[in-house]
């Protein structure tokens, strides 16, 4: 069964507020990458793909150093959609909010094939968007075996992006 991938950004950011005064408890990893079997060279590589299992650990160093249950959370208060490469650029030129989630919606899979996010149903009152995030079970995905930190995050992060694009 073939892995899931994701984009280098988002293992990035994990790594990124590991250290960062957002978190409630920063510390300090020595070699986070690595010691999640990651390549630090990697995480220069814009366009670079990570296998879902090292995205997984990478998830491990921060939450076993912190001993924080709620960091995924922490990384999605940190939102910037330009993170996230073109992605987040074109959520950024979006002209509505709208707009801005239905191109994450469109391009999520640039960034990977673990998961997608859904239109599930439009609202009537244009206040209201409702989304799914489907997760991937054709593959050897790390979301069906450690979901929470991921999604936490991520949907902390529309939250966050949302507002800011208010």
């Amino acid at each position: 069964m073939r892995e899931s991938t994701v984009s280098v950004h988002f293992p990035r950011d994990v790594l990124r507020a590991t250290t960062a005064r957002a978190v409630p408890r920063p510390v300090a990893v020595e070699k986070p990458a690595e010691t999640a079997g990651l390549p630090a060279a990697l995480l220069d590589e814009p366009d670079a793909r990570v296998p879902g299992a090292t995205t997984e650990a990478v998830w491990r160093v921060p939450l076993e150093a912190t001993g924080d249950v709620d960091f995924g959370m922490h990384v999605g208060e940190m939102a910037n959609p330009a993170t996230l490469g073109i992605v987040g650029y074109a959520m950024m030129s979006s002209p509505t909010r709208g707009a801005a989630l239905g191109r994450l919606c469109r391009f999520l899979r640039l960034l990977t094939d673990g998961t997608e996010l859904q239109h599930v149903r439009p609202a009537t009152d244009g206040r209201r968007l409702w989304l799914g995030a489907p997760v991937a079970e054709h593959l050897d995905n790390f979301l069906l075996r450690s979901p929470r930190q991921v999604v936490e995050s991520s949907f902390v992060w529309l939250v966050s992006v949302s507002r800011a694009l208010a």
